[in-house]
């Protein structure tokens, strides 16, 4: 036992337990500060600016299924050859902040190379804020495009990841319902809950994705890079044809 050890259990009991209930007060003060602090990054946009307004639009044109747009050239074109689609962390904000009324949550979206983060306000977390501290996770998205918890924060203040994976699948039907709308905003109709589910409760467990349609369009790549989401569609890989081959006949003898 070192020496430092020793010399503690050495103290008589009411010493010790002072010590232990100061390192505790202490701890935990550090712990409330470091909840209540504001992330120096975290700066969510304003909707009222003319260039946020500009971003929105961008987005919801890159976004848009209907003919024409974005999004829904680049998958048309997929069963002809691999397309990419990109949009910019400023786009995704901008969309945001256009749905945002008030200050209210203020959720922001950070691009990293291999890492996105996602941070709001909440008034279950401590902060000087009316609104409320700020909540954040980090994922990361592996080659074969499994979605993991990489870290989650209460302020500045690391918390186990276990407790935000079990909210999160605690969540899932909510989550579903809120992916419906805003499918329904961008598009004009909803999927159904069927088509929907399985992509929502793979990304919770961290599965990989499935395709987007079975018989033409798989993810083949999923890219972070600084302010930049890209997807890289691809056909679905046609499985081989299994070849039939007949015997050769035997004549009988008689």
């Amino acid at each position: 036992m070192p020496p430092s050890i020793k010399k503690f259990f050495s103290r008589p009991l009411h010493r010790r337990l002072f010590i232990a209930f100061a390192l505790l007060a202490l701890l935990t003060f550090i712990a409330w500060t470091l909840m209540r602090m504001t992330p120096s990054w975290y700066v969510p946009l304003d909707p009222t600016s003319q260039h946020v307004i500009d971003l929105m639009e961008r987005a919801q044109n890159s976004l848009d299924l209907r003919l024409g747009a974005k999004l829904h050239n680049a998958i048309e074109s997929v069963p002809l050859d691999e397309q990419s689609w990109s949009i910019s962390q400023d786009e995704v904000n901008a969309l945001i902040a256009s749905r945002r009324v008030g200050d209210g949550a203020a959720p922001l979206v950070i691009f990293t190379p291999g890492k996105i983060t996602f941070a709001a306000r909440s008034k279950r977390i401590p902060s000087s804020h009316p609104d409320g501290g700020v909540g954040s996770i980090v994922i990361t998205i592996s080659p074969n495009n499994a979605i993991k918890l990489h870290r989650a924060r209460l302020g500045r203040l690391p918390i186990p990841k276990f407790l935000v994976e079990r909210r999160l699948t605690a969540l899932a039907p909510e989550i579903i319902v809120a992916v419906q709308q805003q499918i329904l905003l961008q598009v004009g109709s909803a999927p159904n809950t069927q088509d929907i589910e399985p992509i929502i409760t793979n990304i919770l467990r961290g599965n990989p994705l499935p395709p987007i349609d079975a018989n033409r369009i798989i993810i083949k790549a999923i890219r972070i890079d600084d302010g930049l989401f890209t997807i890289i569609f691809a056909p679905s890989p046609t499985p081989p044809t299994k070849s039939t081959t007949t015997a050769p006949s035997r004549s009988r003898r008689r």
